[in-house]
């Protein structure tokens, strides 16, 4: 069965333009930023100050799969479980299913397991392109590069394979929950409306009970789980929150504090074990909605 749902999916044109949707967002990012880089260098700027050096080895995969992560260039990984299943509920392929019990579970599976090496793919395919791209680029240094091979490097592209893979599969699970396409793809569209809320509690409204409850929210946490993943071997380092904030961007969590005889929003790091958490509850949660809105298609049949 997964190499029926594989040869499917190579037959499908959307297939093919999300990919490259994916991979030239992600290479915008990282040629914009060595242009802007040397741009700077040759104005005299310190080479640590400029875009080079996020586009070092040890560096680019981390910082340009950020970019990926915490902006809407997420999108194609979305769209992509929507249309996993939403052309089997357009050609009437689950009738199929639901007349053999046998087949339903592997018909899910399959799925599964379509996605999560599309995008360990994809994640793979992106790793390479950066580090070939740190090494071919000038005036990028590249003399640190095996600091890169480490332990926590691993995890870093484990989280990024797995945080991305999370919002596929929330893709997948609502289209099937609303038989539509645009239902699915309306994981992209909560995305954006989510951030602009966070960011809107914080800079605009300073309410500490919204803050409060953002903690809790699905994209909150990703985010910031994304940003562990960009950094993972500095930002669990020995270092003070202050710190790991000064060197570190994207987080959409925010706390009141006293400045200068007032309360203003400042960005703080939750623990990275009640992050994994959160986010392993909400990958749960959506496993459930999955067999859920799966179970559902079938009954319908």
């Amino acid at each position: 069965m997964m190499k029926t749902e594989f040869k499917k999916l190579f037959h499908k044109r959307s297939f093919y333009i999300l990919t490259a949707i994916s991979l030239l967002l992600f290479l915008s990012w990282i040629i914009s930023g060595y242009i802007s880089g040397s741009e700077m260098l040759d104005k005299g700027v310190p080479y640590a100050k400029t875009m080079l050096s996020k586009l070092e080895p040890q560096h680019i995969f981390g910082q340009s799969m950020l970019q990926v992560t915490l902006s809407i260039y997420i999108f194609p990984y979305v769209i992509m479980g929507v249309i996993l299943v939403y052309d089997d509920l357009k050609e009437k392929t689950l009738l199929m299913i639901a007349v053999s019990d046998k087949n339903r579970f592997k018909y899910l599976f399959a799925k599964l397991n379509v996605l999560l090496i599309y995008n360990l793919a994809m994640v793979s395919v992106q790793f390479i392109l950066g580090l070939a791209i740190a090494f071919v680029m000038p005036k990028i240094d590249d003399s640190d590069w095996a600091s890169f091979f480490s332990i926590q490097s691993l995890l870093s592209f484990i989280m990024f394979w797995l945080g991305l893979s999370f919002w596929s599969l929330a893709g997948m699970a609502i289209t099937f929950i609303a038989n539509s396409a645009i239902g699915g793809s309306c994981v992209a569209i909560y995305l954006l409306l989510e951030r602009i809320y966070t960011s809107n509690t914080a800079v605009a409204i300073h309410n500490s009970t919204l803050m409060r409850i953002n903690e809790f929210l699905p994209w909150a946490n990703f985010n910031t789980f994304f940003v562990y993943a960009s950094n993972l071997k500095y930002l669990m380092s020995n270092l003070s929150e202050d710190e790991k904030i000064a060197n570190a961007s994207g987080l959409s969590m925010y706390k009141m504090i006293a400045y200068n005889g007032t309360q203003v929003p400042y960005p703080y790091f939750k623990s990275i074990w009640s992050i994994i958490g959160v986010c392993l509850l909400y990958a749960i949660f959506a496993l459930c909605l999955l067999y859920y809105g799966y179970i559902r298609r079938i009954r319908k049949m």
